[in-house]
């Protein structure tokens, strides 16, 4: 199995957990939502909890090497409602990844079933080299 950073590269948060040694959530700190990333044989799977959250309210978006996670929360629903205590907030967020050349970019697929966002990036299969033998003359 390769490397995560081989597919899923994000250079400056592991020079800063190696430069640190410090432990690797605090790499992710800044992240507004949970998620996790999972590695198979064939892909990297990334998975967001984003309860709450309506479809359309969601983007991914693929520019150049950057894969990018956007939610626009759309206020309009809340508007009339008078909060007498409010702990859970939507906030906009985006949250990117820049993938490395193992990532087969026109396959990614994606999906989200009760809060759960579910992208799927699958590896670039790896040509299998022949070998032939030359005979000597």
């Amino acid at each position: 199995m390769e490397n995560i950073f081989d597919i899923l590269v994000q250079p400056d948060l592991l020079n800063k957990f190696l430069k640190d040694a410090g432990r690797w959530e605090d790499c992710f700190k800044k992240k507004d939502y949970p998620y996790n990333v999972i590695e198979t044989n064939t892909a990297m799977i990334l998975e967001f909890a984003l309860a709450g959250w309506a479809k359309e309210e969601l983007e991914i978006k693929m520019e150049n090497n950057l894969l990018s996670i956007i939610g626009k929360h759309h206020q309009d629903k809340q508007a009339n409602i008078n909060f007498l205590h409010k702990d859970i907030a939507k906030r906009n967020f985006t949250t990117s990844f820049t993938l490395g050349n193992r990532a087969d970019k026109a396959k990614i697929k994606s999906e989200f079933i009760n809060g759960l966002l579910t992208i799927t990036i699958p590896f670039i299969e790896k040509e299998v080299k022949s070998v032939e033998i030359v005979s000597i003359g």
